[in-house]
């Protein structure tokens, strides 16, 4: 009958413009996060959290990797001072690629800011590095600080009680062909033992 076509017109209606309303609202949602809005946000907690910008992408620790992607080696004292390592690690177009910021015989200072650079002596050694995973100084994938190509890491927070360090860093690093790559926005909140 006429009048169960209509209702049965309506209902259809109802229903597909139900879809087209979810349809749109699951593409808003998805709608992807920026480079930035990826990071994990500034934290002195010791989260046990790290990312960094490389060349404008966001750069995070990748657990198919290793079982512990982000790593924080810390020994205090020693000859000339303490050691500092940090590392996160992630796949690039399929292959393990490293940020690493390293201070060797320096003491660590709550609030200190540390150049990078390519220092290396008797009394200091801070550096910035890109890496791909097994490359060498010599290798077209070893990116470095230099005394030309610096940054900076700004340690936040120094808890030796808590065990934690926060930081923040940024540099610029080339290879041995002298191409670029710049590491900006960087930040780990990161226990050690």
């Amino acid at each position: 009958s006429y009048f169960s076509e209509n209702k049965m017109r309506k209902i259809f209606i109802t229903l597909l413009l139900i879809t087209l309303v979810s349809a749109c609202k699951k593409e808003e949602d998805t709608i992807p996060l920026s480079p930035m809005e990826q990071l994990p946000p500034i934290t002195e907690i010791g989260a046990n959290t790290g990312g960094c910008l490389v060349n404008g992408e966001a750069f995070l620790p990748d657990n198919s990797v290793d079982d512990r992607p982000l790593k924080l080696i810390f020994h205090e004292g020693g000859y000339g001072g303490s050691y500092f390592s940090f590392r996160i690690e992630s796949r690039v177009k399929g292959e393990v690629y490293r940020i690493r910021v390293i201070l060797d015989r320096t003491m660590l200072v709550e609030g200190a800011i540390y150049d990078l650079d390519d220092r290396i002596g008797d009394e200091f050694y801070h550096v910035g590095l890109y890496d791909k995973q097994f490359s060498r100084e010599s290798d077209k994938e070893y990116y470095s600080t230099s005394s030309t190509t610096t940054g900076r890491l700004h340690i936040r927070r120094f808890d030796s009680e808590n065990k934690f360090v926060s930081a923040t860093f940024s540099f610029d690093a080339r290879n041995k062909d002298g191409e670029l790559v710049k590491v900006r926005d960087g930040r780990f909140d990161m226990q050690y033992f």
